[in-house]
């Protein structure tokens, strides 16, 4: 009896919070062959750099696909074409070198801030910033070279990433301020709404679309979410601690949507599998005696 072929996988964008964690989680998987390529080995936005992909693809091979410039570092014209460049570069080169299985890492922001009822997959969508607005465009381009190629896409709209090596996220913020005891600074009245999936969780997702060759569109998420002063109350009752709120103008409109999960749950079962709460300790595990 032969071992049955590894897949293999590459991850673009593995330098990154995501996609770090997702290489280093895969290449504990025996059942993978994995690579990893940040803009210092191929640079998405220049085409001629990805030779070093070339190299690698086959028939046989599934492109991850998390590399952005994020809402986090930047948000304007700019970011959004340089975005959107990485897809119409990446779409180029999947005409020229053939793959299996494309797993596109977007975003429920497309949906914009708020919805009269529970968003499905097939809803219709409201990109209210540039970076939302470029990944709704990237799904496009991706979603019609895929179509035309008879490459398998799975594009994965998903919530807020958190856990280990998380450094940006409100989660991490709020909490990393309350174990120093500073006060936490809020933008509008707390009723912005995050929808926390942790990367256990969001790993999960990935492997079974891998192994199982899920294609579609998925949103992963929780339903509700969790407003930001829902946050803060349940990170004080986690670490025993409290800090003062300083609530500021607001400089966007909340976000306060609610998903129908159904599609999700009928593919990849009950979700989330780790509690908010259960989630949440590990920011103060490590740091409490």
């Amino acid at each position: 009896m032969t071992n049955k072929a590894k897949e293999k996988i590459v991850i673009l964008g593995h330098s990154g919070f995501v996609g770090k964690y997702l290489y280093q989680k895969m290449q504990k998987e025996p059942i993978f062959e994995v690579y990893g390529f940040s803009s210092r080995e191929v640079n998405l936005l220049n085409l001629g750099t990805y030779q070093k992909l070339a190299d690698i693809c086959d028939e046989k091979t599934v492109i991850v696909m998390a590399a952005a410039v994020l809402r986090s570092k930047k948000d304007g014209l700019l970011a959004l074409a340089d975005n959107v460049k990485m897809a119409i570069n990446l779409a180029d080169f999947l005409s020229s070198t053939k793959i299996k299985h494309l797993i596109y890492l977007s975003t429920i922001a497309i949906y914009g801030s708020k919805n009269e009822a529970p968003i499905t997959e097939v809803g219709p969508i409201n990109p209210n910033s540039f970076y939302s607005s470029a990944k709704a465009c990237s799904e496009l381009i991706l979603k019609r070279i895929c179509e035309k190629l008879g490459i398998a896409l799975t594009t994965l709209r998903m919530g807020k990433i958190y856990g280990e090596g998380d450094t940006t996220s409100p989660i991490f913020i709020f909490s990393h301020n309350i174990f120093l005891n500073r006060l936490i600074e809020i933008y509008g009245d707390g009723s912005h709404r995050l929808y926390p999936v942790h990367q256990n969780d969001f790993f999960g997702v990935i492997k079974r679309t891998i192994l199982e060759e899920i294609r579609g569109d998925y949103n992963v998420t929780p339903s509700f979410g969790i407003t930001l002063l829902e946050l803060i109350g349940l990170l004080f009752e986690l670490s025993g601690k409290k800090v003062e709120i300083k609530f500021k103008p607001a400089v966007n409109s909340p976000v306060s949507l609610i998903f129908n999960t159904s599609k999700f749950k009928e593919t990849f079962g009950n979700f989330p599998l780790i509690s908010l709460e259960e989630g949440l300790k590990e920011y103060f595990t490590p740091i409490t005696p």
